[in-house]
């Protein structure tokens, strides 16, 4: 029902939403398997899906301090993917 409901907000109100598929991060640089419900959220709402690629942040956040220091992060949009249909 949650699920329906939110979906159904998008849609209706044409809201944008970012998720990060993983549901975390992940410090060794790899990618962990994605998590289903964005995906579905997207489906069921019939919107777009645009993948947006985002750069590592490792070279300028400490991770024992737990806080970033200045650097720069690369942010590439891709492409949207239909769900409609």
């Amino acid at each position: 029902k949650t699920m329906d409901g939110t979906s159904n907000l998008i849609k209706s109100r044409r809201l944008k939403v970012a998720v990060f598929p993983e549901g975390t991060r992940n410090h060794d640089g790899s990618m962990l398997p994605f998590k289903k419900g964005a995906f579905h959220l997207a489906v069921e709402g019939q919107v777009p899906i645009v993948p947006v690629v985002v750069s590592s942040y490792d070279n300028f956040y400490s991770r024992n301090e737990r806080r970033f220091n200045e650097g720069k992060v690369i942010v590439q949009i891709l492409p949207e993917i239909k769900t409609a249909g």
